[in-house]
């Protein structure tokens, strides 16, 4: 089961980083809200992916305190299977500069865009309507939760959790 998240991460991953790597400074930057701008590191995560193989499937996952809790539902809603492994989470580094850039490195590869704050979203122009960042902030703590989109379907949500650096 482990197998499968990693697959769907790494297939994931690889579609962010291709869809990223032409990133282009857009000329229609706004005014960045001070409180996103700086370094962050998250400290743990949860999400839900929704397909599999072309199936409708969920699957729920947290990572907390170095534990990883995995429930796996058909597509009818009904509890399959669900896993618990000790595994170490590995933090990512979120850097979001005032100039309308950011970066996100993990242990899945990095990445560089540019971004628009608008309310209390964090958007990707290059992404369009794909991939939005919704946030709050509690300080010295972030949360954003990543919606992603496949054509115009949501394909997974993912809340992580952020501590200022």
């Amino acid at each position: 089961m482990k197998k499968i998240i990693n697959n769907t991460w790494m297939a994931f991953v690889a579609v962010l980083a291709l869809a990223l790597s032409s990133c282009a400074k857009s000329d229609n930057s706004e005014a960045v809200q001070p409180p996103v701008v700086g370094q962050w590191e998250s400290t743990d995560e949860e999400g839900w992916l929704y397909y599999e193989d072309g199936e409708t499937v969920e699957i729920h996952y947290i990572h907390k305190d170095n534990w990883l809790y995995i429930w796996f539902y058909d597509e009818d809603g009904s509890l399959i299977d669900s896993e618990v492994e000790e595994e170490i989470y590995e933090p990512g580094l979120l850097n979001i500069w005032s100039n309308g850039m950011l970066s996100l490195s993990n242990s899945e590869g990095e990445m560089m865009c540019n971004y628009v704050v608008k309310g209390h979203q964090i958007l990707l122009p290059e992404w369009g309507d794909d991939l939005k960042w919704n946030f709050s902030i509690e300080e010295p703590k972030m949360v954003i939760e990543e919606q992603s989109y496949y054509e115009g379907v949501l394909d997974s949500r993912i809340i992580i959790h952020y501590q200022r650096k």
